[in-house]
Parts: structure tokens; C-alpha cells; sequence
């Protein structure tokens, strides 16, 4: 398995630990996550293949990152409104 597809596969757990409302899991994944995604931007020549390949990729991570953010606005949501009654 690819560095890449390592860190597609940590977002989409993210997503899957958002679902279940694991909030702690996901922001310690998140970390893990984006240490490696800046390693692996630092690290790879821009001109190389990999480099084109994992920008190319960077709009899938973004899609699952929307998913989550919208995930945790509406547990927001759902605790505001806990917090009202």
C-alpha cells in the first residue's frame, strides 16, 4: 500500500469514527493524518509522478473532509440544542 492510499484510508476511518460520533478517535486520526499528508508534501518532488498522483487525490480527501466537518456542525447542532432544553 502507497503512502496516498495510507492516508486515504486513515480520512475515510475518520469519516466512519464521525459516524459513530467518536469525535476524540477522529481528531487523534487527524493528527496522524495530516503529519504524514505534510511529510509526504515536503518530501516528494514536485515534478515526480507521485507528486501529481497525490494532488490529483487531494480533491477526494477534501470531499471526505466535508463530510466529516459536516458531521461534527450538525452534532454541534444537536448538542446546542440539548444544552437549550
Amino acid at each position: 500500500m502507497t503512502e496516498l492510499e495510507d492516508i486515504t484510508t486513515l480520512t475515510k476511518h475518520m469519516r466512519a469514527l464521525a459516524l459513530l460520533g467518536d469525535w476524540e478517535q477522529v481528531i487523534a486520526v487527524e493528527q496522524q493524518r495530516t503529519e504524514r499528508l505534510t511529510l509526504l508534501l515536503n518530501t516528494l518532488p514536485q515534478q515526480s509522478a507521485e507528486f501529481a498522483v497525490l494532488i490529483n487525490n487531494l480533491p477526494n480527501l477534501l470531499a471526505l473532509d466535508k463530510e466529516i466537518i459536516q458531521l461534527s456542525i450538525a452534532k454541534q447542532q444537536e448538542l446546542a440544542l440539548e444544552l437549550k432544553q
